[in-house]
């Protein structure tokens, strides 16, 4: 309803761009619309095990309005964590027993209870009197929850409580403006809801916004919303074409179609109202997977339109992204017709003018106002004397029953012809008002949430512009931010650890051989070297320096794994890295804005998939410009030259705080092997960890030797997935940074499997790699018993599959569609020491199970089943994780080649504590031929593949088993 009424407003005073902003008690609500026309989702979750965690419920196809929630609302609850952080929701206080404030027993510092220690609230007149309001309460719960940690009062408490929660709801703008494709800057924000006014203004400054309407009746915004909804229905056609192949003819009559479906479902509660009708289309670059959609003129298209269509996109792209990608080809897969009614201005007339005599009340007193450190002598002012012939110029409260309207100082308030208060900000107050209090620990933890806000816009932006299904569907990416020594401060929440931790490594090769000094703006720098990058040759890390003006502050990286490389394919039968694929040394790939073309055009000599390939390159181009930006804005906000002191307090906090936690651990060594699958013959992978003062440390002495195929690690890979191992458990709740990683150290002998030396093969380095947190987890909970996981699938199933002439060697591949994609699916994890173990997940690489609509999308396969392997999870007091069942074939019945890469098929995941084993993996045709588990083979013409994924190893005494557990495995066919 609010976002109806958001987009009502914008139509009716003209804003071509708003923020709609909804608060109450509970959770903030933001969507961003554009054209008065409300943003439409078709996928909406259900049954979410996190509330406000995207991918974590049930999608279910439904039209719905899209917008971000975030756990911020009056009654959110406010703490410190372990780094003298402080947190605010999702936890919350609810209607009952309310914040402190309310005085009917809440216990904990709410912000609505910091709202009124700041004398934003008053608390004789909250409600119109009908809630007196308890500021002794308050304050208690302030101190109590913050200021004994903070070391501050009250007041400095309920500052930091309302500066994070402000924080909060920016960021969730960022990101999710990101997410759509879309600008958050230069809209202007209408703000509803009994908690949105006291908090809108500052929100907007944070996001660089300088205007600000609070609507009429804005504390039941919502309701008034759904009295304005307009009888619309849009009709969504999917046609594909690439543009130059567009044919004007053939979309004029589905139009013609579209918008007589439209109209006669409008004029069924319509009548005979006038209808009007927007066309639009989904474009994208060929290969990319999410769209931007481009306005259509509302008439037939004409040949001459094909041109107009191209430059309106590419006119989007560069707006949003900077620049577009040459050479690539445009497609459009979906056309919408939307058709409505006008609805009745019955609901928001124009207010009545209001007598002089009233527009003259007002009285004063002291509020703390948003970015100052002291109360401010502020005119209290009730709203309905504000009017456009008396404004209102900040310090004030704006007060009425539904809300309260905080107004800072440099911004003016003026009422309009329908009774909404419009602020508008002087265009120099958001930056100054910054400066005065930036090294504060509030200020410090601002900027440290900010530039982890900054990477995961970066991430979304790569996700986005993604050409590769690896990257914008699977998430095999990563994206973080450097400072000048290249020691990471922030990484991408979005992303998996082996790409996070080795890149954290990776930066330092890149200073090495291009120091500062020659780095220019607009340069780029790439390399999928798997000694200096993540690993292996599939993966391209990207660094771009930060600049504001001519100078040099920071450096943004990131990295993804393509679609293909060359060489002999996504497998581990090479012997040398040589076969591999190519291997780009660090090199410019962009030069002061202009691309280095001798590197693409090398690239695109040497793959299969040469626009996929060329288009994440830009895409990683694009995500880090978006950090860069994001930087640039943030260090101007907040007045900062340069990042050296927020860096080391990010490193030393972080740091000490890892320090301070194992300090309170057991000191000592322990020891645990586990022994996987290998190739040819098993792997022992042998693990000494020990714990002391001075950190944690971990050594594979004793792992095999390097194998003669590609499943050898580099010693980078080994140190991120074994470090990950160990904060899984120790110091999980702080941030991943330079700091944290530090006092945990990781070897392995150099000629082991886990720290092979150039030229060892190591394409598929995750198989072994991935397995390395089991190892870890078993030393802990050996040390911490109760703590870890029994051991799990780990490690993914991703197999490459490819078809086409010369790659079937010597199968008649036909005239069927040449193809490579490379799919990833997940068996079970470990069952935990509390709770089941999670089914067909990855971990401990995070990333998601590729669709197989997506797969079938791109290429010729068809997926006959997909579901999970029943019993597959180790019995147990907590049964493992299942697998899943994938049966698949080619969908024009040639055969194709698949590169196994499978593990835990010879040596299953175990079971801890008297739990089960998981289920062993089993790779097989459907007429019964087993295959092998690592190599490249060949799926006959006719013949479908099946591959039975590993459950997870099961946790304690199965005969302990909660007896409810076995009967909802029964009922879902699990057991």
């Amino acid at each position: 309803g609010g976002a109806i009424l958001a987009a009502h407003i914008a139509e009716t005073l003209g804003e071509s761009s708003v923020l709609s902003f909804d608060m109450g008690g509970t959770t903030a609500k933001i969507c961003l619309i554009d054209d008065c026309s409300l943003p439409l989702s078709r996928t909406f979750e259900v049954d979410r095990a996190h509330r406000f965690m995207k991918g974590s419920g049930m999608p279910i196809k439904i039209p719905v309005v899209d917008m971000v929630e975030i756990g911020a609302g009056g009654g959110s609850l406010a703490s410190v964590d372990e780094l003298s952080r402080v947190t605010v929701g999702p936890e919350s206080a609810g209607a009952e027993p309310g914040p402190a404030c309310y005085d009917r027993g809440g216990q904990g510092a709410a912000v609505t209870d910091a709202n009124l220690v700041l004398g934003r609230l008053d608390p004789d007149g909250f409600a119109g009197g009908r809630i007196p309001l308890n500021t002794t309460a308050a304050q208690q719960a302030l101190q109590t929850a913050v200021g004994e940690a903070l070391k501050t009062d009250a007041p400095g408490s309920a500052q930091a409580v309302i500066e994070i929660v402000d924080e909060n709801m920016a960021s969730a703008a960022r990101v999710h403006a990101v997410e759509k494709g879309l600008d958050v800057t230069e809209r202007t924000v209408i703000a509803f809801g009994g908690g949105a006014p006291l908090h809108a203004i500052a929100v907007a400054r944070k996001l660089g916004i300088g205007r600000v309407i609070i609507p009429r009746d804005a504390g039941v915004g919502s309701a008034v919303g759904f009295l304005l909804a307009p009888i619309a229905f849009e009709v969504v056609r999917s046609r594909f074409t690439l543009l130059e192949n567009l044919e004007p003819q053939a979309i004029n009559a589905l139009f013609a179609e579209m918008e007589e479906e439209a109209g006669a479902t409008v004029r069924l509660g319509a009548a005979d109202a006038p209808v009007s009708t927007v066309r639009h289309a989904f474009i994208r670059y060929a290969g990319q997977g999410h769209e931007i959609k481009i306005a259509l003129p509302d008439r037939p298209l004409t040949g001459d339109d094909r041109q107009t269509i191209a430059e309106t996109f590419d006119k989007a792209y560069r707006a949003q992204y900077g620049q577009g990608i040459p050479g690539v080809p445009l497609e459009i897969l979906t056309w919408s017709l939307t058709a409505s009614a006008e609805v009745s201005e019955a609901v928001r007339a124009q207010a009545q003018p209001m007598s002089g005599e009233t527009a003259q009340v007002s009285h004063q007193r002291m509020v703390w106002m948003p970015g100052t450190d002291h109360p401010s002598e502020c005119s209290v002012v009730p709203r309905e004397t504000v009017s456009a012939a008396h404004p209102v110029s900040g310090p004030a409260v704006i007060t009425e029953d539904q809300t309260t309207l905080v107004v800072p100082a440099g911004w003016t308030l003026e009422a309009n012809a329908y009774g909404d208060l419009v602020a508008t900000s002087a265009p120099e107050t958001s930056v100054e008002a910054q400066a005065a209090s930036v090294l504060s620990t509030i200020q410090r933890q601002v900027v440290w949430n900010r530039l982890i806000s900054i990477v995961e816009e970066q991430a979304q932006a790569l996700i986005r512009t993604a050409f590769s299904t690896t990257v914008r569907e699977a998430g095999d990416l990563s994206a973080g931010i450097f400072d000048l020594y290249g020691r990471m401060l922030a990484q991408a929440v979005t992303g998996t650890p082996g790409h996070v931790n080795a890149m954290a490594t990776s930066v330092g090769y890149f200073l090495e051989e291009i120091p500062l000094e020659r780095m220019q703006p607009g340069d780029v720098y790439v390399t999928n070297d798997p000694w200096l990058g993540t690993g292996h040759l599939f993966d391209f890390t990207v660094v771009t320096p930060a600049f504001i003006d001519d100078h040099l502050v920071g450096l943004l990286a990131s990295t993804v794994h393509v679609v293909d490389i060359g060489g002999r394919g996504f497998g581990p039968d090479a012997g040398q890295v040589y076969e591999e694929g190519l291997c780009v040394p660090i090199l410019p790939l962009f030069e002061r804005g202009e691309p280095a073309e001798a590197v693409m055009a090398i690239v695109r000599a040497n793959v299969r998939e040469p626009d996929q390939v060329i288009g994440d390159l830009y895409s990683l181009t694009v995500g880090n410009a978006v950090g860069c930006n994001r930087l640039a804005e943030m260090m101007q906000e907040f007045a900062l030259n340069d990042l050296e002191e927020i860096s080391e307090h990010i490193i030393s906090r972080s740091r000490r705080a890892v320090l301070e936690e194992v300090a309170t651990l057991p000191q000592g060594t322990w020891h645990h092997e586990m022994t996987v699958d290998g190739y040819g013959e098993p792997v022992t992978l042998k693990a000494s960890l020990t714990i002391s003062p001075q950190g944690i440390e971990v050594d594979f002495d004793g792992t095999s030797n390097v194998s003669p195929f590609g499943i050898n690690v580099p010693l980078s890979y080994t140190q991120a997935y074994a470090s990950f191992g160990v904060r899984c458990v120790i110091a999980s709740a702080i941030p991943n940074n330079a700091g944290s990683l530090d006092p945990i150290r990781v070897s392995a002998p150099e000629g082991c499997i886990l720290n092979a030396p150039r030229p060892h093969a190591v394409a598929v380095r995750h198989v072994i790699g991935q397995m390395l947190p089991d190892v870890v987890l078993g030393c802990l909970e050996k040390a911490l018993p109760g703590k870890a996981p029994a051991e799990g699938s780990s490690s993914l199933w991703n197999p490459m599959m490819t078809g086409g002439p010369g790659l079937l060697d010597g199968e008649d591949y036909g005239d069927a569609t040449p193809f490579s994609v490379t799919i990833f699916h997940s068996g079970g994890t470990g069952a935990r020491p509390w709770r089941d173990g999670l089914s067909a997940t990855a971990f401990p690489s995070g990333v998601r199970n590729t669709p197989v609509e997506i797969t079938e999308s791109i290429a010729p396969v068809i997926f006959h089943r997909k579901e999970f392997r029943e019993g597959s999870g180790g019995d147990g007091q907590y049964r493992g994780g299942h697998g899943q069942v994938i049966e698949v074939s080619h969908a024009e019945g040639a055969p194709f080649a698949i590169f196994a890469l499978f593990d835990r098929v010879d040596h299953p995941a175990r079971g801890r504590h008297g739990g089960a084993d998981g289920a062993p993996g089993t790779v097989r045709l459907t007429s019964g031929k087993t295959l092998k588990t690592k190599g490249k083979q060949i799926i006959p013409a006719g013949e479908r593949l099946l591959m039975e994924l590993p459950g997870g190893g099961g946790y304690g005494d199965p005969a302990k088993r909660d007896p409810g557990l076995r009967e909802k495995d029964l009922a879902n066919d699990l057991n």
